[in-house]
């Protein structure tokens, strides 16, 4: 599939609207459209059988709410890209600008930004030196 963890973050947004249950761990598990469509299949197919969450992280009777998932997870191919590279890791990032109301106060965004860190596994990457990665559990509170 390509991208990185915030295109993921997209196409797990736009497939729960459409009412799909993916993650974002899936994504970055199955790698392709072809093996993201088989896992879906197999998470309908757990589903119908009543069997206990569409995906790894899926808690039974909230479809599309998941449990934070932590550990090692591949690389995506831009990562194995840079990695590829054989540069160190610390000059690698990713940004965006978000504009936030004038009147947000710092409790408000704090808190808004640790719901965001806690519901989006891949916003918790970590990049090791030798460029593996992990996603850590999410901190208390």
């Amino acid at each position: 599939l390509g991208g990185d963890s915030i295109l993921s973050i997209q196409l797990v947004s736009r497939a729960r609207a459409k009412g799909l249950t993916l993650s974002v761990r899936d994504v970055f598990e199955h790698q392709s459209v072809a093996r993201v469509a088989e896992a879906l299949e197999l998470a309908e197919a757990q589903a119908a059988d009543g069997a206990a969450g569409a995906s790894a992280g899926a808690v039974p009777g909230e479809p599309g709410e998941t449990e934070a998932a932590s550990g090692p997870v591949p690389a995506t191919p831009i990562m194995g890209w840079f990695a590829a590279l054989g540069g160190p890791v610390a000059p690698f990032n990713q940004s965006v600008v978000v504009s936030v109301p004038a009147d947000l106060d710092a409790e408000r965004l704090v808190a808004a930004l640790g719901a965001l860190l806690d519901r989006h596994d891949s916003l918790r990457l970590r990049v090791a030196a030798d460029w593996s990665m992990s996603v850590p559990e999410p901190e208390p509170g």
